[in-house]
């Protein structure tokens, strides 16, 4: 049993196998002026900015935010750092300002950016797909256009409907082919197209152009960062599995940056643990494992992977029948406990059963 099974409980991304040719046209993030600025300086604040408001430094932010908003209204990033400075302040409230964002969007003086940054709030899909419909029905810039059509690329992906979410996407890259968010979206289509290594070369080469670019949150780099982990791993690339492991440790920026959340960092140990039972140290992998489930809550998905992890390294590589009974016992306990479990939990669950099962019926009478 290979180890790549237990990286792919992580559940990134759905996998298949590779597809085409690996090799990928490269692009500049500088054409991408609607999202960056062409004055050097600008950037750099905005990058500043951005450092702020993810270390949670909102009165820091506020000003500088402010100044270039009114220099620069049209920027997206701008707009979109002032949304984020919006919700994540002391005191926010949430609801309030999605409803200042409805009704925004909803007036006859509306600006297209209104709606965009509306759909951005809305966890309803279906009306963030109408409030980007109607905004594409305005006449408005390519570049907007662009930002547009991506995001209703993305809401149609977490639809489900791929091939109308690509369709959208290339209208979108056709218009500003240096989108960092739009060519986010092309790598993660990209593999679920069953087109894994390529998939892969487009998501490294994204990771180095989106590392000091401040239009992409933290988050969203380490989450990459953490697709082209595991996704090496899956292609038997070891040795990328492991460059990717230390730059997601050395930090966003060398460091300069906010630090990956507990989620992230549980969610690299267990790759980790995945890359060391496939070299064949399965006490370190369980060693890793221990290191996730000390950073994550056992009610969460990611808690209840690193649970799975244990069990099978205990089961399948170190032959401890006894503690891989235990260790099944407590996955099931927390399926069993567990809410908004999807498909491919369920089938992890029921994997679960038989394998103690199995275990159980194999112990002395």
């Amino acid at each position: 049993m290979k180890a790549w099974w237990i990286a792919g409980l992580l559940a990134l991304a759905s996998l298949a196998g590779c597809g085409s040719s690996d090799e990928i046209d490269e692009w500049d993030t500088t054409e991408s002026l609607l999202w960056r600025a062409a004055d050097e300086d600008v950037q750099d604040a905005l990058f500043a900015i951005r450092l702020a408001v993810e270390a949670g430094d909102f009165e820091r932010a506020e000003e500088p935010l402010i100044e270039l908003l009114d220099r620069h209204p049209e920027n997206l990033t701008a707009q979109f750092l002032w949304q984020e400075w919006q919700l994540g302040r002391p005191g926010a409230d949430p609801v309030a300002l999605v409803a200042i964002a409805r009704a925004k969007a909803a007036q006859q003086a509306r600006e297209v950016s209104d709606m965009l940054l509306a759909a951005r709030l809305e966890t309803d899909l279906e009306a963030a797909r109408l409030l980007l419909e109607g905004a594409l029905a305005s006449s408005m810039s390519a570049d907007l256009e662009a930002a547009c059509r991506y995001a209703l690329a993305y809401v149609l992906m977490q639809r489900g409907e791929a091939a109308a979410a690509w369709s959208e996407l290339e209208r979108s890259l056709a218009k500003d082919p240096g989108s960092l968010r739009a060519r986010r979206l092309e790598a993660r289509l990209e593999r679920g197209g069953d087109n894994l290594a390529r998939g892969l070369a487009m998501l490294d080469y994204w990771v180095d152009q989106a590392e000091y670019a401040p239009e992409i949150s933290s988050d969203s780099w380490y989450g990459a960062l953490l697709e082209v982990a595991e996704m090496s791993l899956t292609l038997d690339e070891g040795g990328a599995t492991e460059d990717a492991l230390e730059r997601f440790a050395e930090g966003r920026g060398e460091g300069s940056m906010t630090a990956p959340s507990p989620r992230r960092q549980a969610l690299a140990a267990l790759i980790g643990a995945a890359l060391a039972a496939d070299e064949g140290d399965p006490k370190e992998a369980l060693d890793l494992v221990q290191v996730a489930r000390n950073l994550v809550p056992p009610s969460t998905r990611t808690g209840r992977l690193a649970m799975i992890d244990q069990a099978l390294l205990n089961e399948l590589f170190l032959d401890r029948e006894l503690d891989a009974i235990a260790s099944w016992e407590l996955v099931l306990e927390r399926f069993n406990s567990a809410t908004g479990v999807d498909a491919d939990e369920l089938i992890r669950a029921l994997e679960a059963r038989v394998r103690l099962a199995r275990l159980r019926e194999s112990q002395p009478k």
